[in-house]
């Protein structure tokens, strides 16, 4: 039978027409390498010799020269592996063929983890565990999906939604493997949904959250999954009601878990969803804004006890809005006023930097905005203008999120309505012509 005979009778069959090319013309060696790198996160040649030995014996050296000549396998700094169309299918094809050997080949590799693990630092060692949760998944479904919810929790803090990406797309590669644990695969689905951003997305990625949070069980999946529930409650669907119940009870579910990552970030989540409330509810903004700036302050003070700048700083920026907001509603003269505005301008103005010095371009926008609002409200429209022209100077060659842009447009747009230098209304014309033009 030639080639295209192969391809077209699998994909008749509803197969893998290069799987079965490949499988009808390598050799038997070829093949088991082949199996090991299918099931491997990524592996050095010399691993995957080491445990294709081990298996079968002899010696695959020379077997992996020919392997490495095939277009599927791909070639990193960090090892070898295959490309993402035949992986699965390749990997499937080992489980069938040879169950018990699937089985000892992920043994072999979860021990090559916990080898490495020792001699790791505390960043590589996150990325170890994170193979070696993937490798268990065909061996303990449960025990894999529990050291997976274990390293989500704590990701490194340098590019931490980067690697909470990284781990997921782990999970969702052993789904074949995890049908025991449907309700950690969902947690994954919504996951990858929340962080691909999109209204519909985030919608979809809600119903998976919701389904993790309804089970009976309380756990690490759970509280995260009502955390990131709230805030699209929040952004999303604007229901600050259910959104403000689910980030409580995260806040609480989270506490009790020692999960302190998602206890201050729930917090902090919870904190800002007060202060929207306290905008829809004028009746009760006193006390939403007070109790949001006690949970700001508690945040500030957890994070810097846990050793997170981002947190940190995020924290500093809410609590400085809740207070000023909160100094809106009581009757204070101008030169109170006057005070307060400059010393939490300086605050967010240092928030502001931070945000930068750490990549968050969004929130740094955000605290531009909030400090040119403060000057708006006291009446200095010179102050506000200077604000929002240097955030925008400051990232006029990159791409702003849209949503920070619009603030900034939607404030600057508020100053028309202030006593104006000429010099001064003219330039405000034509920052609200650049920040649309950078909309469009």
């Amino acid at each position: 039978m030639s080639l295209f005979e192969i391809a077209v009778t699998a994909r008749d069959r509803g197969g893998h027409p290069d799987l079965e090319i490949f499988l009808s013309i390598s050799s038997p060696e070829t093949v088991q390498a082949a199996w090991i790198l299918s099931i491997s996160v990524a592996l050095l040649p010399h691993e995957v010799a080491q445990v294709a030995a081990e298996l079968w014996e002899g010696d695959f050296t020379e077997t992996l020269t020919v392997l490495g000549e095939w277009s599927f396998v791909q070639k990193g700094s960090d090892g070898w592996r295959i490309s993402a169309p035949l992986a699965k299918p390749l990997a499937e094809h080992f489980k069938r063929t040879a169950p018990q050997l699937f089985q000892e080949a992920h043994q072999r590799l979860a021990r090559l983890e916990e080898i490495k693990e020792a001699d790791s630092d505390d960043d590589e060692a996150w990325f170890v565990r994170g193979r070696l949760a993937y490798y268990l998944a065909a061996l303990d479904a449960a025990e894999s999906v529990g050291l997976f919810g274990q390293e989500f929790a704590q990701p490194p803090l340098l590019n931490r939604t980067a690697n909470r990406k990284w781990l997921t797309d782990l999970v969702l590669r052993q789904e074949y493997l995890l049908g025991s644990e449907g309700r950690a695969v969902d947690f994954y689905r919504g996951f990858r949904l929340y962080t691909t951003g999109g209204g519909r997305n985030r919608l979809d990625a809600l119903d998976h959250f919701v389904r993790v949070f309804d089970a009976p069980e309380e756990d690490v999946y759970s509280a995260i999954a009502l955390h990131l529930a709230g805030v699209i409650e929040r952004d999303t669907l604007h229901d600050l009601s259910r959104s403000i119940d689910h980030l409580e009870t995260s806040v609480e579910q989270s506490a009790r878990l020692g999960i302190r990552e998602n206890e201050l970030f729930a917090t902090h989540s919870l904190s800002w969803t007060l202060i929207a409330s306290a905008g829809q509810h004028p009746d009760e903004a006193v006390a939403l804004l007070a109790r949001a700036r006690s949970l700001a302050t508690r945040c500030l003070s957890g994070a810097q006890a846990y050793g997170d700048v981002n947190i940190e700083t995020w924290a500093r920026q809410a609590a400085a809005v809740a207070e000023w907001l909160e100094f809106q509603q009581a009757s204070a003269k101008l030169e109170d006023r006057l005070e307060a505005a400059n010393r939490l301008v300086q605050e967010l103005r240092d928030v502001e930097k931070s945000l930068l010095a750490f990549g968050d371009l969004e929130s740094a926008l955000l605290a531009a905005n909030q400090a040119a609002s403060i000057w708006r409200d006291v009446g200095r429209g010179v102050d506000a203008l200077r604000e929002i022209s240097e955030a925008i100077n400051l990232v006029w060659s990159d791409s702003p999120p849209a949503m920070a842009l619009n603030r900034l447009a939607k404030t600057a747009g508020s100053l028309l309505r202030l006593t104006l230098p000429a010099r001064k209304r003219k330039e405000l014309a034509e920052l609200i012509r650049k920040i649309n033009q950078m909309l469009e």
